[in-house]
């Protein structure tokens, strides 16, 4: 194994199948669909994991992640950070605001989350529904390099009229309940949940569960569907193995993501067969919580290492007839696997944004400890300032001006040549969105002839998220009289879609991310190239205002 494992102190979390990870999963193993009609909610009849008996008050975001701070276990907080993984934040919030107000619903969630854990030092992380793997990837390499003793990994969403209506705007929701990997799977079910991991990597007895490894990277296929092929994931689970030394044929069972939609559960079964010589058992939470968005992959870790303390694999709930490539993997019957095995855990989320994590209980023997390794030298080559407002953009000492964002557009398709590039959902998107793909573009010109996809990331970071995309999208859905939102303002609302949107238009497959925080943006190049050998320079993406300043690392 290449790396310590980071060993888990702590894990708990609350969805709609239950106040805590036993009950929750004892429904599992019921085939317990925990869905209920959210007329009352969301003023739809559309069926959603509803957590029961939360008291609202200002948000249910901040309702819900009070009910899990109050349960965390001490530990010192002098030399922790805190992780927050969510898509759209404390939402309601935006929902109930006067007309015009643009709320940061997200960077509010994050605040919040500093004044209930007392952790000052914390990271938003936004990777559409691949954050909460991601949150947990970033942790531990937080840890690994000696950022921090203790590292609080929270992932939390709730439902909301806002969310559910963008999905069903997509065509993506179910016209009854989830089915993951069923052939007549419809879409998904949406739900709401918070589930905390306090991690470590101090050799410890205390230990409840292991982390092992973990990988993100981007499928550069499409803004709202993966990959139909699955080559890209298959090629993300092989990697991680290696990075574990791990052979397939070592892991017990898979946590898979299957959304019940025609997709994503399509393409992550093909990855499967890619990968594995045989069949295993595999079981998506989605189909009893619902979809859970940003709180997903801390659910799946936190259920997972239960079904591995229980040595038993729940039934998928809502399957009737099996999907094409599912045979062998999913199971109306409980299945038997060894406790001491090796769990593998998937998030797929919008952006063709993959993400791996593999999982097991604690180890006999004990932890190697783990060493500051030598971080990688890298440097800035390229500094790009574009200016949307005031129409001109300066990078290596020269200058651009242009009458608009469609003007710079063409002006730069003709400086890159043969260089391969997608624009063609340019005159659509939202002006965040088209700073970034822009930005990303003068990057590789600017880089001439060294430019190469391979082997790139992609970080947005800061500025002022997708505040202004949120209330553009929420005054269309209410002007149009809350039946149905346009999915075209509804994708733009994640704070990853505009670096999602940069890796598409340029086919950057490497890791794929947001994050919000007040820590040096050196950690973050830092920690991510030295987890990626093969990563060649990173991108970093600040939008704040119709302004953006993007600059490029190299090795």
């Amino acid at each position: 194994m290449k790396d310590a494992p980071i060993n888990v102190l702590y894990a708990e979390g609350v969805s709609a199948l239950g106040d805590n990870v036993a009950n929750a999963v004892d429904g599992m193993f019921g085939s317990c669909q925990a869905f209920s009609n959210g007329k009352a909610l969301i003023g739809k009849d559309l069926q959603l994991g509803i957590i029961q008996g939360l008291t609202t008050g200002e948000s249910r975001a901040y309702a819900l992640l009070s009910k899990v701070c109050e349960r965390l276990p001490d530990f010192p907080k002098e030399n922790a950070r805190l992780y927050l993984a969510s898509t759209v934040g404390a939402i309601d919030l935006l929902e109930k605001a006067p007309a015009g107000e643009k709320p940061d619903c997200t960077g509010l969630l994050l605040q919040k989350a500093r004044e209930l854990t007392g952790i000052d030092n914390a990271v938003l992380v936004s990777a559409a529904c691949a954050s909460g793997q991601t949150a947990a990837a970033m942790a531990m390499r937080a840890l690994r390099h000696g950022r921090c003793r203790h590292a609080l990994v929270i992932g939390l969403d709730i439902c909301s009229e806002f969310v559910t209506g963008g999905f069903a705007s997509l065509r993506a929701y179910s016209k009854d309940l989830p089915k993951p990997y069923d052939k007549d799977r419809d879409g998904l079910c949406l739900g709401e949940g918070c589930c905390a991991l306090l991690l470590t990597a101090d050799d410890t007895p205390a230990a409840v569960g292991q982390l092992l490894e973990a990988r993100e990277g981007c499928d550069a296929s499409h803004i709202t569907a993966p990959e139909s092929s699955g080559k890209s994931l298959a090629s993300l689970i092989d990697e991680t193995l290696d990075l574990a030394g791990l052979k397939s044929s070592q892991i017990s069972a898979v946590i898979g993501h299957g959304t019940g939609t025609l997709f994503n559960d399509a393409s992550e079964l093909a990855a499967l067969n890619h990968v594995f010589s045989k069949p295993l058992p595999l079981v998506s939470i989605k189909g009893n919580t619902g979809h859970t968005l940003g709180a997903t992959g801390v659910l799946q870790i936190a259920y997972g290492l239960e079904f591995l303390r229980r040595g038993c694999f729940p039934p998928q709930a809502g399957l009737q007839n099996l999907a094409e490539g599912a045979d062998g993997f999913v199971s109306k019957e409980a299945r038997s696997i060894a406790s001491d095995g090796v769990l593998l855990s998937l998030n797929v989320g919008f952006g063709g944004l993959n993400s791996t994590i593999l999982m097991r209980l604690p180890a006999n023997e004990p932890n190697t400890p783990c060493s500051k390794s030598k971080m990688p030298s890298f440097e800035k080559k390229v500094r790009i300032s574009l200016d949307g407002n005031e129409h001109k953009c300066t990078y290596d000492g020269k200058s651009l001006q242009f009458s608009d964002l469609t003007d710079l557009k063409e002006q730069l398709l003709q400086m890159a040549g043969d260089m391969p590039v997608d624009l063609a959902d340019f005159r659509r998107a939202a002006d965040n969105v088209r700073l970034a793909q822009l930005g990303v573009l003068l990057c590789a010109i600017a880089i001439g002839e060294k430019w190469s996809p391979d082997g790139t990331g992609i970080i947005g970071i800061n500025g002022d998220g997708c505040a202004a995309n949120n209330r553009a999208y929420w005054d269309d859905y209410v002007a149009h009289g809350r039946d149905s939102g346009r999915a075209s303002l509804f994708v733009p609302t994640l704070p990853s879609i505009p670096v999602c949107e940069a890796a598409i238009a340029l086919g950057i497959k490497g890791p794929v991310r947001y994050v919000s925080s007040k820590l040096p943006i050196i950690e973050h190049l830092e920690n991510t190239f030295a987890a990626y050998e093969g990563l060649r320079q990173l991108i970093t993406v600040e939008i704040d205002n119709g302004r953006a300043e993007i600059e490029l690392y190299a090795r």
